[in-house]
Order: structure tokens, then sequence, then C-alpha cells
């Protein structure tokens, strides 16, 4: 009920907020051009709820971004950072991110079943968009779900607060012969969900078969994607 009155706002708002490009050149003085874009990295609790921006507005930036943050959601599958981040801006995002759902907010991460966390191969997942191109060695996976230990290939190596977000960090048991995956599950007082952040770092150029078994792929070819078996690159 939440969402669908946030969509009917949203898009009236939009409605209203439509307009015409005179051919007359603006005046210098118009206010809206002496407002600058004032990015705040460091400070996400300052941002534009939608989860990747970073303007000093909130809760949204622009209508878009609030409507983007609700029906990206629904999306069926996790958001992939390709190449990934860096641990420091991944603990920002994951403070935005549960601090915004526990006011009720939309974030744009989609919500995942949790099925995904019992899988023994993680690249085999349709959740997971796993189809990498050379020279991407590495690739993070974005998403909620519910509040569940992960089961099965996981397992529990450390646990501490961070930025107000209780983060629990696995390791897959055993690790495939081309690289490794890590899995943060980031918890919050006040919200019933988890924020999960997988992490794969690749040592090659492998394609990977339901059978787990391992073949070299053609370096020459820019897209990696061959039927259903899944594919990754290296520098």
């Amino acid at each position: 009920l939440h969402r669908q009155s946030l969509l009917l706002s949203v898009a009236r708002k939009s409605s209203r907020s439509r307009f015409t490009f005179s051919s007359k050149r603006r005046s210098i003085m118009d206010p809206d051009l002496e407002v600058p874009v004032k990015l705040v990295p460091l400070h996400p609790l300052r941002q534009c709820q939608m989860w990747n921006c970073q303007k000093d507005i909130l809760p949204y930036c622009s209508l878009s971004h609030q409507l983007l943050a609700v029906t990206e959601e629904d999306k069926a599958k996790a958001i992939v950072i390709v190449d990934g981040i860096d641990i420091t801006e991944q603990e920002r995002l994951a403070q935005k991110i549960l601090a915004a759902k526990c006011v009720n907010e939309f974030t744009g991460v989609p919500r995942v079943p949790a099925i995904v966390l019992n899988h023994h191969n993680p690249w085999q997942v349709e959740q997971f968009e796993s189809n990498m191109v050379a020279p991407e060695s590495s690739r993070d996976w974005l998403y909620i779900t519910e509040n569940v230990k992960p089961g099965g290939i996981w397992r529990v190596y450390d646990s501490s607060i961070i930025l107000g977000n209780t983060r629990t960090r696995y390791n897959m048991r055993p690790q495939p012969p081309n690289g490794s995956y890590k899995l943060h599950k980031y918890t919050r007082e006040n919200y019933e969900g988890a924020l999960f952040w997988m992490n794969y770092s690749g040592q090659g150029m492998w394609n990977q078969n339901n059978n787990r078994e391992v073949t070299v792929v053609n370096t020459d070819e820019p897209n990696l994607n061959i039927g259903p078996s899944l594919s990754v690159g290296v520098k």
C-alpha cells in the first residue's frame, strides 16, 4: 500500500512539473542556475536515498530518483558492480541503505528470494548476472532478502559493528578453482531484512559448466556469454 501510494504521488508530481523550453536565453539571474550540484560521498546519511546517488538532498534529489528507488526494488536480479568497490565505500553504502530501510524508505536495491543463499554454485544462480568480459576480474552483487543465516557453502569467519550495522562475513567452502567468493551480511536494529553483498575475485579466464569443470575461454572474444555456461575474465 505504501509503495502504491508513493508511485501515484510521484506520477502526479511528475505530470505537474512538465515544462516547455523557451527560445529565449535564460537570464544569468535565474535562481536555478545559482544552485550547484553538491555531492557528499563521505556523508551517506545526507545523500539522496537512491542507493547509488551521492547528491546532498533528502529524501530524494529528484522525482526520477524517487520513482527509480521504488521500481528498481522489484527487479528480479541483484545489482551488479563491475570490478567491485573498496570496502570503505561498501560500508558507507550499507549504512545508507539500511538506515533508509529502517524508516520505510525505498533505495532501489532489489529484494530477491532467500533461496539464493543456499545454492552451492553462485555462478549458476539466475539472480546473479555472472557473464564477465575481459579485462574484468572482479565483481560485486548487492541485494536485500530475509534476515536468515546463509547455508551450505558459507562459513562465518567474523562479525563486528560497522557504522551502526552488524556485519557478518562468510567465506565460501570449497572455493572454485578459478577464484574466490566472499559474502557480507549487514543487519540493523529496527529492520527485519538483511542486506547482502557478495564479492568475487578471479584468478583466470575460465568457463564453468554445471559440473564445475573448468575450460579455457578464447580471450579474443569481446563477449564471453556462450549459451548456458557462465564466463569470467581477467586483465
